[in-house]
Formats: C-alpha cells, structure tokens, sequence
C-alpha cells in the first residue's frame, strides 16, 4: 500500500492514508513523496478538512486487505455509501489494476516462494535491456531502490502476484486482478493458514488465475519443485488450457534446464564467489553464466526469468543474459549483507516458511563453507507461528551450528495452534545434541545470549543470519552495534 501510494502521489494524486502506525523506512518514504499520513484509523480521516484539503471528502478510497468490516474507517466509508456519496471504492489490486498495468503486458510473478525475488531479477533484466517496465515489488529492490514504478515508456508492468486475499469484501487472491498475460510460478506449498484451510483452497486460486492469463505459463519442473505433487496439478489445468506453457528446472524435458551448477569467484569481483550453472534454453541454446547469488532456489529463480525473456523474445543470446546478472545486486532483506566485523559477516533475510529457510541457509552454508553459521529465527506469520510445520522445522536448520529463537508468537493464533518453540528447541537438541539452541521471549535476552555464545567460540570465523519477515523488534540494530 505505501509503494503504490507512494507512485501515485509522485504521478500527480493528492493521497492521505491512515494506519495503526508507520516505521521507517518507508515512513520517511511516505513523507518525501508528500503523501498525508494518520497515526489512527478515525471516522475523521474521510474528511477534507481533517487534512487541510478542501475537497468535502476523496474521490476514490483504496483500501488494503489488512482492513476488517469492523474497523472505524470502513464502517464510516460504507455508510457514506449507502448515503450514494460520489466515492469509489477499491481494493488495492483494483486499484493497481487501474492506474498501474492499464494495457501494458502484465507479467505476474506467484507462487509460495521467490516472489519478490523473481519480481526484482524481472525488473532488472528489462532495465538491463533498455525496457523500462513499470512494476510493483513487495521488497526494495537494491539496483533501483523503488519498490514501485508507474511511470515509465514501456509496454510490461511486472507485478509480485501474492495470493492472499484481497479486502473484507472480496476473499479471493489479489493476482486474479492483475490482467496477466505472462505467469512465473516457483510452485505452491501450503501457507497463509490464516485464510486458508487446505492446499487444495490456494490450487483453486491458481487455477482461477489460470483462466484469467492471455498468453502462456512458465512453471517450474517436477524434479525442482519443493511440492511436485501440487506443481502437476497446475500443469494438468495448463495443459488443457490453450495457453504456452514452459517449464523451467532441472529436469532434461524442460525449456529451460539447469544442467549444472557450482560455487566459483566471480570474475568481475575479486574475493567474491557466486554460481557458474551451465544452461540449455531450447530457443537459444546451452550457455554458461555467472551469478552473483548463493542458493539453488535463487538459481531456479533466474531460469525462470530466462524463460520469460526468450518466450518474450526479448533476447537471443547468453551474453545479453551475462550482463544482466553481472550487475544485478538483489533485494532488501533477501539474504541482504548488513554487516561485518573482524570475525562475523551478518546477513538479514525475510524466509519464514520452513521450506525457504533450509534452502537459503543451504545455499549460505555452501557460499561461506569456513564460517560458523548462526541463526536467529523469529516465527512472526501466521503460518510460521503455527505447529502446522512443526516437523518442517525439525529439518529447516540442519546447517545452523547455533539457533536463537525469538519466542514471541501472534496473539490472535489460538494456544492450541501455536507453534510450540521451546519443545521445538528440546526435539533439535535431542536430534543435534553437539549444536546449540536457544529460546527467549525478550529480544535482549536473546541478543545477550548470542553475545555470551560468541564469547565461548571467539577463534571462529561467524556467519550470523536473522530470519524474519518481521522487525524482529529491533534486533538488526543491535547486531550493528557489534
């Protein structure tokens, strides 16, 4: 919402807009860009005069899917329309909809993983190429530090396609209004268990969203997928659908394969190591490229990219795609370096889900083999603070020497459904008993404890990753500190 809001006000719209309460950075962003901001939700808020404006109340009020029936500002904006107050009323994808993809071709970035990776590495290749794609990102991209771009002279608007749901009056995912002509999909886990009961709920989504695409799929293999299972009942639905459909992954039937892959120096940076993957693209060819990114997740990231460009036919050589990664530099919070000191480099980054977690710690693990890997994880979502996942778990920090859980689960989550962290860091200790685990509802407790860890293994050489899609109350400033 601040991104959009933020486009909007710098396109030429007046925008106010009211929350419980507003962080840096994107506080400051807000301001810059002129936009009025509320502390509060207040009936107050749909009035000109509350802001200083002289229009008798807005024109168009969008509102965001965090925002229940209940709340003050909606019961106040649904009585004035009952009154046929001259007010349009959007949900936030309406709304991008509207004023941010128009008739541009729509590129939508879903499934349970990746998005805003994938977005941002989509942005960037049609920056690189002279494209200049608008585009909405649920994270700051690091080469062009707006998260949101409506303004532009090309003719794609990529859009990170989240699936959640949309505003108290529509309950279905937000990507079903985003006019796709192109899907990326990194394949479907179950997540969201706030709003969804099954997996079967979020595939009915994707299959709703199969129906509203133009042009084609780019869909990850069954040998690469995290849920292969789910990953075919997608490309069953594709299959029948009229629509193009590529696959990407490792598998040797796919458009687009991996056929192999190793942590080398990258030859434009001296002392820094990234990927060397050898890659067949049945358009173009088999090529070797250099990435300067850990992980195979983020590796099968940017096949899928591959795959959009040359489906797109918007290049036609592995040079094109060299220079692309060469200067990609990634996205805020996505294993991001924040931070080093004579014996601990500190990465901050926003994996929750289970599944994400072992893969970005393995791809870490394998970029820094020398380092003593610490994790301090904070199960802030509605999915990770569930026991739902607790077996996941149990198996998500394998290459973590130490763990430092932040117990502090959500407090709308029922008790019995919360995730159970202390016996979680007993069973890890009973599996892992030469590994260290720790467990505190304080932050600074923790943070004290970490520093006491590092005290008692002071000849190591440490790698320290925070995993949160959270603040995790402040605790990266504190590790700045160090």
């Amino acid at each position: 919402m601040g991104s959009l809001a933020t486009a909007l006000s710098q396109s030429g719209f007046q925008i106010t807009g009211s929350d419980r309460s507003f962080f840096d950075p994107m506080k400051s962003v807000l301001e810059e860009s002129e936009v009025l901001i509320q502390n509060k939700f207040s009936k107050k808020n749909l009035k000109g005069e509350t802001w200083g404006l002289s229009s008798l109340y807005p024109d168009v009020v969008v509102v965001g899917n965090a925002i229940s029936r209940d709340n003050e500002e909606a019961q106040a904006l649904e009585a004035l329309l009952n009154k046929k107050a001259l007010i349009q009323k959007l949900s936030f994808p309406e709304a991008l909809a509207i004023w941010g993809i128009q008739d541009r071709e729509s590129l939508v970035l879903s499934g349970t993983h990746g998005k805003t990776t994938t977005s941002t590495m989509a942005v960037h290749s049609l920056q690189s190429l002279g494209l200049d794609p608008a585009y909405l990102i649920g994270g700051i991209p690091l080469n062009s530090k707006k998260s949101c771009q409506l303004k532009t002279s090309g003719k794609t608007f990529v859009c990170e396609g989240d699936e959640y749901d949309t505003a108290y009056w529509a309950k279905h995912s937000k990507f079903l209004y985003y006019k796709a002509s192109w899907v990326v999909c990194t394949g479907v886990e179950f997540d969201h268990a706030d709003i969804f009961s099954s997996i079967e709920d979020i595939l009915e989504m994707f299959y709703q969203l199969i129906e509203k695409t133009s042009r084609g799929w780019i869909l990850i293999d069954e040998e690469s997928s995290l849920n292969p299972e789910s990953t075919e009942k997608i490309a069953k639905k594709l299959t029948s659908s009229g629509l193009s459909l590529l696959r990407y992954g490792f598998s040797s039937r796919s458009d687009v394969q991996i056929q192999d892959w190793s942590y080398e120096s990258l030859p434009w940076s001296l002392g820094e190591r990234g990927i060397l993957a050898t890659i067949k693209v049945n358009s173009i060819g088999q090529g070797k490229i250099y990435l300067p990114f850990s992980g195979k997740h983020n590796l099968l990231n940017f096949a899928s990219i591959i795959a959009f460009l040359t489906a797109t036919q918007k290049i036609d050589s592995f040079s094109q795609l060299q220079e692309i990664a060469k200067t990609y530099l990634g996205v805020k919070r996505r294993q991001e370096n924040f931070h080093k000191n004579d014996s601990t480099l500190f990465v901050d980054d926003f994996a929750h889900h289970p599944s994400a977690i072992r893969e970005t710690l393995q791809g870490l693990k394998s970029l820094y083999p020398e380092r003593s890997l610490q994790v301090f994880f904070e199960p802030a979502s509605a999915t990770s603070g569930r026991n739902i996942h607790f077996n996941d778990f149990l198996s998500a920090f394998d290459e973590s020497n130490s763990l430092f859980v932040f117990n502090k689960i959500k407090k709308n989550i029922p008790e019995d459904e919360r995730l159970n962290v202390d016996l979680l860091c007993e069973k890890l200790k009973e599996k892992n008993p030469n590994k260290s685990y720790f467990s505190e509802e304080n932050v600074d407790q923790l943070f004290s404890q970490y520093k006491k860890h590092l005290e008692s293994n002071h000849d190591k050489k440490n790698l320290t990753v925070l995993m949160s899609n959270s603040s995790f109350s402040g605790l990266k400033e504190m590790m700045k500190g160090l």
